[in-house]
Formats: C-alpha cells, structure tokens, sequence
C-alpha cells in the first residue's frame, strides 16, 4: 500500500516547517551579543502570494519545495520564508522567498547551511550561524565561531560580533 499524494505533501510541508527553525545540537540557543528583538521584523498576515518562478532563474528547479514551504506562510523576518534542501553530503542550498510577493531571493555565499546551524526568527530579522560542532572544527567549512546576520535590503548584512 502506497500513501497518497495528500499524505505525502503535508508530510513534506512538517518536515519543511519544522527544520526551518535550526537550532544546534544541544537544543539550545547560541549564545549571542545580539538578540532577535534588536532587529524586529513586523509579521505578516496575509494569505501567501503565488510563487514568482520568474524571480529567480533556479527557482523552477526547486519549484515543488519553494511552494510547500510559501503555502505554510512565512517563518523568518516577517514576511519571508527560508526554504532549505539537501543536495549531496555535507550540502544544504537555499533560498529566501517573499510570501507576500512570491518574489525568489537567490541565495548567496553569505550563509552556509551545510557546516554550520542557522537560527532564525518569524519576528526578527537576525540569522546566527554557528558552527555545527565547536570542538570538532573541520577547517574545509569555512570560518570558526559564531557569526550574525541582518536580512535588509532584499540581502544578508554580517554584523560585527
């Protein structure tokens, strides 16, 4: 017996929802200079706009999952959703959508999903990316420690620690 499409679309819709607030390992928030009440972000309400494919050239690549995610509305900043997948070991992409527009922010080399854990906010506007593992740092990943970004501006601003 095989589930049905329904089935299998809101268990993807869960799955997409509930790993898009990443916090690390310990279950715990980073520990931060910054907080996610510094860089408000006011809440959008409305229902969630049709997804511009126009936006951004990939976006039709991945256009399943950047509509599961917008129909769940937003979960970062306001008005936007991060929508993240797998694309091999060791590799996360992502994307930025606008739920009152549709509108597709490309991703940038900015963050990075793939070594490190991001947390996030539906009212707030602060990303902290934090090394997934501390003790264990594999120098490939990139940077070490904990770093802090502002989206504005339609991009991702790091902020000094």
């Amino acid at each position: 017996m095989y589930p049905s499409d329904g089935l299998i679309r809101l268990a993807l819709v869960i799955f997409l929802v509930s790993a898009s607030t990443t916090r690390p390992a310990n279950g715990q928030a980073p520990e931060t200079k910054h907080a996610f009440s510094d860089y408000p972000a006011k809440e959008y309400t409305g229902k969630p706009h049709r997804l511009d494919l126009s936006s951004d050239p990939a976006a039709k690549e991945f256009q399943t999952r950047l509509r599961a995610v917008l129909r769940a509305g937003p979960n970062f900043a306001g008005h936007f959703a991060v929508v993240t997948w797998g694309c091999g070991s060791a590799c996360t992409k992502y994307r930025i959508v606008d739920v009152a527009t549709g509108r597709v922010f490309p991703a940038d080399t900015t963050l990075d999903f793939s070594c490190h854990t991001l947390t996030f906010e539906k009212t707030s506007r602060l990303v902290i990316q934090t090394p997934l593992d501390l003790r264990e740092w594999d120098e490939s990943c990139g940077q070490k420690g904990v770093r802090y970004f502002i989206w504005e501006h339609q991009r991702f601003r790091k902020l000094t620690p």
